[in-house]
Formats: C-alpha cells, sequence, structure tokens
C-alpha cells in the first residue's frame, strides 16, 4: 500500500516532459515565421509580370479598335464621295440634255423681226424660254460670263478671233453653262485679237 505515491510522481514527470517537447526552440521558429514571407515575396513579381501582360493587351486592343474606327469612317467618307459624284454626274447629264432645246429657242427669239414683237405667240416663246431657264438655274445651272470678260481655255472655246483687246472676249456664239465647278458645256466665243490695241498706238 505505500507504494502509490511514486507511480504519481512518475505520471507528472511524464506530463513535463511532453509539455516541454511541445514548446518549439527559437530556431524552428524563425524558419516556420520566414516561410511565409519568402512566399509572399516570390508572388509579387509574378503579379507585376500578368499587371504588365494586361496592360500591353490592353494597350493593343484599344490600337486595333482605333485602327478601325478610323477605317470605317474613311469608307463612309468615300462612299458618301462616290455618291455625291455620282449624283452631280447624273445631274450634269441631264440638265445638258436640256441645253439644245434653250438654244432652239433662243435663236428662234433671236430671228423675230422688230414688227413681231409683242404678238401673243412670240411673248409665248419668250415665257417658256424664261421657265427653262429659271428650271436650270433652280437646278444650279449656271451661265458661263462671255463678253467683255478675259479669255479662259477651262471655260470658253475660241472659234475665231477678232479686232479688239488681246485675249479679251468680243463676242458669243453660243451660252456656255456650268454647275458649281463642272462645266456642262463651254462658251464658244470670238476673242479679240489685238489689232486695234496695236493700230491705236501706231
Amino acid at each position: 500500500m505505500a507504494e502509490a505515491p511514486p507511480a504519481r510522481c512518475t505520471q507528472d514527470s511524464m506530463t513535463n516532459r511532453q509539455e516541454r517537447d511541445d514548446v518549439p526552440l527559437d530556431g524552428d521558429t524563425s524558419a516556420e515565421a520566414a516561410a511565409p514571407a519568402d512566399a509572399g515575396d516570390g508572388e509579387a513579381p509574378r503579379d507585376a509580370e500578368r499587371i504588365a501582360a494586361l496592360e500591353a493587351e490592353v494597350a493593343e486592343l484599344t490600337e486595333r479598335h482605333a485602327r478601325a474606327v478610323a477605317d470605317l469612317q474613311n469608307y463612309r467618307r468615300r462612299t458618301e464621295e462616290r455618291w455625291s459624284e455620282r449624283a452631280r454626274a447624273v445631274l450634269a447629264e441631264t440638265m445638258a440634255r436640256c441645253l439644245p432645246p434653250l438654244d432652239d429657242l433662243n435663236r428662234a427669239l433671236d430671228s423675230v423681226d422688230d414688227a413681231l414683237d409683242g404678238h401673243q405667240w412670240v411673248e409665248g416663246v419668250r415665257l417658256v424660254q424664261r421657265n427653262f431657264r429659271e428650271m436650270l438655274a433652280n437646278a444650279g445651272v449656271e451661265e458661263i460670263a462671255g463678253e467683255g470678260e478675259a479669255f479662259d481655255p477651262l471655260v470658253h472655246e475660241a472659234v475665231t478671233s477678232a479686232p479688239g483687246p488681246e485675249g479679251e472676249i468680243v463676242a458669243v456664239v453660243r451660252e456656255g453653262y456650268r454647275i458649281q465647278d463642272y462645266v456642262l458645256r463651254p462658251a464658244q466665243v470670238v476673242v479679240g485679237s489685238g489689232q486695234q490695241a496695236t493700230e491705236q498706238q501706231a
């Protein structure tokens, strides 16, 4: 019966030894604390690389989008220009076909004798002529300036020369017309030869 206390002492000794074994050494604690820090330092460069790659991809996509928008705008502009040019060409062709009848009306009225001036049929022809001219004007057709103007080979066609200031139009044989900068037909004109100016100097 007196041997029971030594057994309790042995059990207490084993418990104290186990508690001492559970306490980590100083060297082990430093290693475990350093391990997470090292892992974090390794993740930072990889994150920076991923961010740089994403930024480069965004920049490339932005540039491609800008090029696509510019190409679309250029395509729209070229298409509008082609349609505008086509519409103007069709209008010019249509208006050019109206010029010969107007020439006939002009010649008919120029040949009317003064004694017939004021007759109803003459006034009717003049009314048709005015309506014709108004129709052309409303479509943007303009008559090319002639007599008294300097000869311009872009809008005038010289059919002959006559005494008068050199290079100046002294008479119009047939009117010319244009729409803006598009010449429907050049004006046929008589150009001064400069003989009159030479005679005055002599």
